[in-house]
């Protein structure tokens, strides 16, 4: 399982970056900053199947993408480090303090029907990028 995470958030990482078009350019003396958004936590537990947590699954994954950042000119910046739960006005808030430029919210969702698969990656249509991030 662990083996599995690692390969997974590497993939998601890498692809990520490997068109940069849908961040705004900054001067290159300046780190760009991605939040890792954590889904859940505390008493949120978000979905749980077996002995497993979605609160924990996402944590896990936002924490090996830090660690394993292979990026000199990218900050991963954790916005919960622990099980803690953030209500959405605060975590609303807290992302406008950080001003990051991305933010990435990590889910692990879970469905019965063996059919769906997959990643799912949702945009705001009120993101003035949001054509070409499509």
């Amino acid at each position: 399982m662990k083996k599995l995470l690692q390969i997974f958030c590497l993939i998601l990482t890498t692809s990520l970056f490997a068109q940069t078009n849908f961040i705004e350019n900054k001067t290159l003396s300046t780190k760009r900053v991605i939040l890792l958004d954590a889904g859940h936590g505390g008493t949120d537990t978000g979905v749980k199947k077996d002995e497993f947590q979605e609160k924990d699954i996402a944590l896990k994954i936002a924490e090996i993408i830090q660690e394993k950042n292979p990026f000199t000119d990218i900050d991963f910046v954790l916005l919960r480090k622990g099980d803690e739960q953030i209500i959405n006005t605060s975590r609303a808030k807290m992302i406008n303090e950080i001003k990051p430029d991305l933010v990435l919210s990590i889910h692990a969702n879970y469905n019965v029907k063996d059919s769906k698969k997959g990643t799912e990656i949702h945009l705001s249509p009120l993101n003035p990028t949001f054509e070409e991030c499509k």
